[in-house]
């Protein structure tokens, strides 16, 4: 029998393939393995966007790992096997080659390749000069394709379209023009910008239990935020601005669980916000064992006569009604929550398509 799996680089088109080592099971069938991917990692060198005619730096790399159940169990119960796959090429060609290909894991897909496009423009070292980011068309198209479950000769056909052309959009032999970006929003039921432009994101930094204290490498009081391996969250475009932070709210019973509180970051305390749900700073200095830090807080800013502030929790049925009390003269920062948020509301909804 042929062997199914080589660690020979091979070529399909202007994609490239190669599996690492450790190889999968020669007796696993491809369309078997496929059903047991665990992490899919996306590296982008550069982002094609709408008005840019190069092609020869527009290069991505997609690692596949997969964990499977090992044909020759080796312990009773049976054991597991590991392996990993890497599709490299352009990124229009790879990106819809892995939303036609791997359909059991195209959510995950999608996740990790918006986590690279935001870590590839919005965290370049080379500050951007504008936030607002041409979005590869070919990519979008695919991505409204697949959440829509439209057909493409279908679409064309109803649009009075020659589907040829809908086909090298598709590919990226073709740009979309404002006025199709409007055309096919109608019949995609999404938002026209979405076709054009990136998503608008920032870092979601930090989460908050307004109940409960959270022990870590030290005692988090309910109210303070916990930083987190920082995450991405789309931003609504009405409050956008290149310095909006988010933090999310993690307290079960709560009406505010799983919120998302947008902030503009400043380095200066707006005492005007008075009365509104706030992120609040306090420093901490004991020069005695070195410690020099801020806290960061979450919730309403009540400012004290006569001098200080309190930090009432937000919400009322909170066992604590104060976050904080008598602060005085350390608080370095506070900035007004703009929006609260709920991720549903950031999410589209695939079935209403």
């Amino acid at each position: 029998m042929n062997n199914r799996y080589s660690t020979k680089p091979r070529r399909l088109g202007d994609l490239g393939f190669q599996w690492k080592e450790p190889l999968p099971d020669q007796e696993i069938l491809f369309t078997e393995l496929k059903d047991h991917i665990v992490k899919i990692e996306v590296d982008l060198k550069q982002l094609k966007g709408l008005l840019s005619g190069e092609k020869d730096e527009d290069w991505s790399t997609v690692t596949i790992s997969y964990k499977y159940p090992n044909p020759k169990p080796t312990s009773l119960g049976g054991d597991f096997s590991e392996a990993e796959e890497q599709i490299y090429g352009p990124q229009d060609k790879v990106f819809n080659h892995v939303t036609s290909y791997y359909s059991q894991a195209i959510e995950m897909f999608i996740q990790a390749w918006d986590r690279a496009k935001h870590d590839t423009l919005r965290n370049n070292a080379n500050k951007l000069k504008s936030p607002f980011i041409t979005a590869s068309t070919s990519q979008r198209l695919t991505e409204e394709f697949y959440k829509s479950k439209k057909d493409p000769k279908r679409f064309a056909e109803k649009l009075n379209k020659d589907k040829s052309n809908i086909y090298k959009e598709l590919k990226g032999q073709r740009k979309i023009s404002i006025d199709q970006a409007i055309q096919y929003s109608k019949e995609f039921g999404c938002d026209p910008v979405t076709l054009l432009f990136e998503d608008l994101t920032t870092e979601l930094w930090g989460n908050v239990d307004l109940f409960n204290s959270v022990y870590l490498d030290e005692n988090y009081n309910p109210g303070r935020i916990v930083p987190q391996a920082a995450g991405i969250v789309k931003v609504p475009r009405d409050i956008f601005s290149p310095d909006i932070k988010a933090v999310q709210v993690k307290t079960k019973g709560s009406y505010l669980n799983n919120y998302i509180a947008y902030y503009y970051y400043s380095k200066h305390a707006d005492k005007s916000t008075h009365g509104k749900l706030s992120v609040v700073g306090q420093e901490w200095i004991n020069d005695d064992i070195g410690i020099h830090e801020t806290y960061y807080f979450l919730g309403i800013y009540e400012e004290k006569i006569g001098g200080g502030a309190n930090i009432l929790n937000p919400d009322p049925s909170a066992k604590n009604k104060y976050i904080c009390k008598d602060m005085k003269d350390n608080i370095t920062f506070i900035s007004p929550v703009i929006s609260l948020v709920h991720p549903s509301t950031l999410r589209e909804n695939h079935n209403k398509r």
